[in-house]
């Protein structure tokens, strides 16, 4: 499987199941970790909390 976010990438919240941050927050990918041959962790820079969030890949999508 390839990761399906690139750093840079605009992304918004739409289903937080792990960190609690609510649907429509935007952030930045900022890196992305292989955990194994099928799920990313994709760590998420949120101005409102200026840190980086680890989100699952169901957890944002990324904005056009």
């Amino acid at each position: 499987m390839v990761a399906l976010f690139q750093i840079g990438d605009l992304v918004i919240v739409v289903n937080s199941q792990t960190t609690g941050f609510e649907y429509g927050e935007v952030g930045v990918v900022t890196k992305s970790e292989r955990m194994n041959d099928t799920h990313y962790i994709y760590w998420v820079l949120f101005g409102k909390e200026k840190c980086e969030v680890p989100m699952w890949d169901v957890e944002i999508e990324k904005i056009a």
